[in-house]
């Protein structure tokens, strides 16, 4: 009896061959840092709970140029990931209509931008005393 070749299909670089792959294997790379910056969080919620020292040396950690950077990079991630969801989210949910007729991907998705930036303009208007 001889041995049957089967076909193996290569996975190298799968994800590269097609753009929209591209863009959700980047979608999914922020995971990485949105995981980060909640470890950083709870990393504070820590040294707080330890006492004013421990959260001095973490505030002290949060001034440095190593924790700007990456929280820098966690900014861009967050919003690139924010701007992908965003984007496929009228293709996931349900169509909304208004009069009669369908309601624009664009306008759903201008929308969800727009309340997400409201949010953050009251949150440094509380933040900052008003």
């Amino acid at each position: 009896m001889t041995a049957r070749n089967t076909y193996v299909r290569p996975m190298t670089g799968w994800y590269r061959r097609n753009p929209h792959f591209v863009a959700y294997m980047l979608r999914e790379l922020t995971a990485v840092f949105l995981a980060a910056y909640a470890g950083m969080l709870l990393a504070g919620v820590i040294a707080l709970s330890r006492g004013p020292e421990a959260y001095a040396a973490f505030q002290e950690f949060l001034a440095s140029p190593l924790s700007v950077g990456l929280h820098v990079l966690i900014f861009i991630a967050a919003v690139y990931n924010a701007y992908t969801w965003f984007r496929i989210s009228p293709k996931a949910m349900p169509p909304i209509k208004l009069a009669g007729k369908r309601v624009p991907d664009r306008v759903i998705v201008v929308s969800q931008f727009a309340g997400c930036a409201g949010v953050f303009i009251v949150m440094l208007l509380l933040a900052g005393g008003l």
